[in-house]
């Protein structure tokens, strides 16, 4: 397509033609307030606030719904249009919570309590877990006048926490709709949408059922698109803003989707999409499981060796020592079994360890089970003991089976029933803890980003098997980083693809 011309606030501005008012102001630097309005979102023009006045144009057409015309002489600013953007935000505010923005001490009080207090419902921005973020507290502070002369008519509707994911409070809602328009893009039909009229009209799902039965599959896109924080992560919700976002992937299952880490202080607060995308969706696990799983107050913090019928913790030198042990005394009867999303330098390190002890690496697809074949065979040869040790990176076996090895080394993050019954157990860092590269079921290597503190001794697997190579006697597993590793590896096939839908 060619490109126009036209004047906006006395510049002349070249853009593509077919682009709105409001696109070419931005590609002349120029500002227009809106909050409805998102870069991966259709026009909408709910917010009103991006009016603007256009020569030999009737009223004041919103900016972002006004198609770029050749010629056009454009305002954004003027003495009427601040009136109208002024009294826009009257209504929004009208009913939402609102002392904090009006408050001759706002500035004190946030410079002495710079956190939002917990609560349930954000009656005020002093107690909205979204504060930092908040696209309308920004847009009110950046206004000229925060007069507020209309009634406030407080909705005082509940805190919807029926699912257990999210957290929403509709008080805090301005009907922008970028949540059940990115829904739409992204699903096709939306789980949620604009539910009854007036002033009672609010976001919610059809006959007001809840999300676990609405077709909702919780992506968390309406969470991440949402201005004002009514739709919130309820694990994340109070940590603040995230301190860095760094590209990663999940490796929950085999199909390896591209993440956004987001970390603050040696802490994951949240895993989101690259982008708002049918292609970026997450599953649940993905957007919420991850973090959740990493957080987990469970999780395994120190090395535990078995002592009779009790699991003593104990230090990592005499954990590894007894583990080198078990291992040294069943070598060429001794199975390794992982699941197929471990990392490919850990994977490498166990089919390393495992030749040298003259046994075998075993795969797991993630929706292995009990009834698993290879889960099956492997039964079969403990029980006539041609194989009289097992080590596991996860809860893959069942309990009977571990019960039944002479020895077992469970390495992982969370208890289980296998880690129960275990010989040795090692706590692994996991996930956002470690970092390495991954084969997706597609065949694409990605990399894996390293952006949380694994708590109390937790370490990662591929240094767990470095220091277990050792205890061993075997020279080549002395690697310090695990980017040393990466280099190795000149054989990984790729996992099975997940069964099913695996955005749901």
């Amino acid at each position: 397509m060619g490109s126009i011309s036209l004047t906006i606030d006395g510049r002349t501005v070249e853009v593509e033609a077919g682009k709105t008012v409001l696109e070419a102001a931005r590609v002349a630097g120029i500002t227009i307030p809106t909050i409805c309005d998102h870069k991966d979102l259709n026009p909408y023009g709910s917010c009103r606030m991006c009016i603007v006045e256009i020569e030999g144009v009737r009223g004041y057409p919103t900016s972002c719904t006004t198609p770029a015309a050749e010629g056009m002489q454009v305002k954004t600013q003027s003495a009427r249009l601040t009136t109208l953007r002024n009294r826009t935000l009257e209504l929004m505010f009208s009913g939402h919570p609102n002392s904090c923005l009006v408050c001759v001490h706002r500035e004190q009080c946030e410079k002495y309590r710079p956190n939002a207090t917990k609560a349930a419902r954000s009656t005020r921005c002093g107690f909205c877990a979204n504060r930092e973020e908040c696209d309308l507290r920004k847009m009110v502070l950046q206004a000229d006048s925060r007069e507020l002369n209309l009634s406030t008519l407080y909705a005082s509707y509940g805190l919807e926490r029926d699912d257990p994911f999210m957290d929403r409070d509709y008080n805090l809602c301005i009907l922008c709709g970028r949540c059940w328009r990115i829904c739409e893009k992204i699903h096709g039909q939306p789980a949620i949408s604009i539910i009854n009229r007036g002033k009672w009209a609010r976001i919610g799902t059809a006959f007001d059922k809840s999300h676990v039965f609405s077709g909702c599959v919780f992506c968390g896109a309406c969470i991440d698109i949402c201005p004002t924080g009514t739709l919130t992560d309820r694990f994340a919700r109070w940590h603040g803003k995230a301190e860095a976002d760094t590209p990663s992937a999940c490796i929950l299952c085999s199909e390896g989707c591209s993440i956004v880490a987001q970390s603050k202080k040696g802490q994951l607060l949240a895993t989101v999409m690259t982008g708002f995308d049918k292609e970026d969706s997450l599953c649940a696990l993905g957007r919420f499981g991850l973090a959740q799983i990493v957080g987990a107050p469970n999780r395994l913090i120190r090395p535990q060796v078995r002592e009779g019928e009790d699991l003593i913790p104990t230090d990592w030198e005499a954990a590894v020592r007894a583990a080198a042990d078990g291992l040294r005394a069943a070598a060429g009867a001794v199975v390794f079994v992982i699941s197929e999303t471990t990392s490919r330098e850990d994977r490498f390190l166990y089919a390393r360890l495992a030749e040298r002890r003259g046994g075998r690496l075993l795969l797991l697809p993630t929706s292995a089970g009990s009834d698993d074949s290879g889960v099956l065979a492997l039964a079969d040869e403990v029980r006539k003991s041609t194989i009289r040790a097992l080590v596991t990176n996860g809860d893959l076996l069942p309990a009977e089976l571990v019960q039944a090895a002479p020895f077992t080394l469970v390495i992982d993050c969370l208890p289980s029933p296998a880690a129960d019954l275990a010989t040795v157990i090692l706590p692994a860092a996991v996930l956002s803890e470690t970092g390495g590269t991954f084969r997706t079921a597609a065949g694409t290597v990605k990399n894996l980003a390293g952006v949380s503190r694994a708590p109390g001794n937790a370490r990662a697997e591929w240094a767990i098997l470095t220091d277990l190579g050792q205890a061993l006697g075997e020279a080549d597993f002395a690697f310090e980083r695990v980017d040393e590793i990466t280099p190795l590896i000149d054989s990984d096939p790729a996992p099975a693809t997940f069964p099913g839908n695996r955005r749901q």
